[in-house]
């Protein structure tokens, strides 16, 4: 159970943001893969909930609904020393265009703290299906949530940043083509002897201080598509990611081509 238990830490590592903001399409991923993860299935919730559950632990629960879950007294009516509460609303995640619906259950004990998501697929209506349970130590001390951090935390930090610089980077890159674009059209003044003589008051030397913003705008678009490359290594380690980003990167330096030359 420890070796399965380290794999699913490294899952919802991977797939989860710190197990604090969750999107929805996360859960959807899981539960349409459902044995791509190598996450239990179970007929009930497992004992171990009741006796020692842990931060990040998850599980399926086959035919059931998100109505009908409840949590029995053990089969051999031993104490529980965690007990479990459910409340019966349901968050929908996306709130517009919903991907899944989940509920919260959590235990009555104060430290430590439990909370549950018991997740089914949007368009499962609740249903008989399978249902994904995600286990979730609640803590308010800013300094244990930081002690979460871990290589895979890591990995999830270089994305967003990578996100954030691939934000920079394509809004850079439109101000670029911008820019080019507007030289390009100025130096053509030169080409045509009579738009030259109509803009004879441009010099020899502006001309070469425009023709040198042109080359430092280029290498600076340069700059945007390495920084772009980069990008696109790092999502290539983001399952959840990276077709969707591969795609839009790609379509995105075709647009950078096409209006730069």
């Amino acid at each position: 159970m420890n070796s399965l238990f380290l794999n699913q830490i490294q899952i919802i590592h991977r797939l989860f943001y710190l197990l604090i903001i969750i999107f929805g399409y996360e859960y959807q991923d899981i539960l349409l893969n459902v044995f791509d993860h190598k996450i239990p299935i179970f007929d009930f919730h497992p004992e171990e909930i009741y006796q020692k559950p842990k931060n990040g632990y998850l599980y399926f629960l086959r035919s059931s609904t998100l109505n009908n879950i409840s949590f029995p007294r053990l089969k051999d009516n031993s104490k529980k020393l965690f007990k479990w509460k459910k409340m019966n609303l349901q968050t929908l995640l996306p709130k517009n265009q919903p991907l899944v619906s989940y509920i919260v259950c959590s235990t009555d004990t104060n430290n430590p703290h439990f909370r549950m998501h018991i997740v089914q697929s949007y368009n499962q209506h609740d249903k008989f299906g399978t249902l994904l349970c995600h286990v979730r130590q609640i803590t308010n001390s800013i300094l244990s949530t930081q002690k979460l951090v871990t290589p895979s935390y890591q990995i999830y930090e270089d994305i967003r940043n990578c996100k954030q610089s691939l934000t920079n980077c394509m809004e850079k890159s439109f101000e670029i083509t911008l820019e080019v674009q507007q030289i390009q059209l100025r130096l053509s003044l030169f080409d045509d002897d009579y738009n030259y003589l109509q803009q004879k008051f441009y010099t020899l030397e502006q001309r070469e201080e425009i023709i040198k913003l042109k080359s430092n705008l280029i290498k600076q678009n340069e700059i945007c598509f390495n920084e772009l490359k980069e990008c696109e290594d790092v999502l290539h380690r983001y399952d959840s990611f990276r077709i969707v980003y591969i795609y839009f990167l790609y379509l995105f330096k075709l647009y950078i081509l096409i209006n730069l030359f």
